[in-house]
């Protein structure tokens, strides 16, 4: 409505305000209705390629199971970025070195990890031939779930258990990968990382 002098008023329609008799619209415009697809947060699937040369990562470890002698080989591993880019998770592998200490397969399970254990992978391989401290080594990976990992954040802790088909025990001593002490995550660079295969963080065993 706009005032006049003499207290009276007139109505001014607005286009912008509809009117309905009935549920039909008679008059007036409705708003629309569409996603405007230039609001919101970034969809990181849509992150654009970075330069991974540059890329920078640590690994930090804390041991579970610490018996010098055990059934399982049970600890936590998280990556973290240090550097200024994003990195797609599904380029990013972790070796931990050990030997097996028998001829039977050994087999990887995820216990827990705050990315979800769905989106996380592991394979057993055999180094022919052995370097001092590991005849084998467990390589954990990401599935595309798993997205980017931003600057200056981590994965979060991944519990990772190995065990022998037929148990008989694994002597954890003699293991590169393996530290007794310690139940926080700390950087530990006898866990190696890498991304698209290229050693990025850490230093294997010879």
């Amino acid at each position: 409505f706009v005032g006049l002098d003499d207290g009276e008023y007139v109505s001014t329609p607005d286009p912008h305000v509809p009117v309905y008799i009935g549920g039909e619209r008679v008059f007036g415009e409705e708003p629309p209705t569409t996603l405007n697809e230039t609001c919101g947060a970034v969809d990181p699937e849509s992150v654009p390629e970075t330069d991974l040369s540059t890329a920078s990562l640590t690994a930090q470890y804390a041991p579970i199971g610490t018996e010098p002698t055990a059934d399982l080989i049970t600890n936590s591993i998280q990556i973290t970025n240090t550097g200024t880019n994003p990195v797609p998770l599904s380029a990013v592998t972790v070796r931990y070195w050990f030997t097996a200490d028998t001829t039977e397969p050994v087999s990887y399970s995820c216990d827990y990890a705050t990315l979800d254990c769905k989106n996380v992978k592991g394979t057993i391989n055999t180094l022919d031939p052995p370097v001092t401290g590991a005849d084998h080594y467990v390589e954990v990976g990401f599935a595309g779930g798993a997205k980017y990992l931003w600057p200056g954040t981590e994965t979060g802790p991944i519990q990772n258990r190995l065990q022998q088909t037929v148990f008989g025990g694994f002597n954890q001593t003699d293991d590169y990968s393996f530290r007794s002490t310690g139940a926080e995550l700390t950087t530990w660079d006898r866990i190696t990382v890498y991304i698209n295969g290229r050693l990025v963080f850490g230093t294997p065993p010879e």
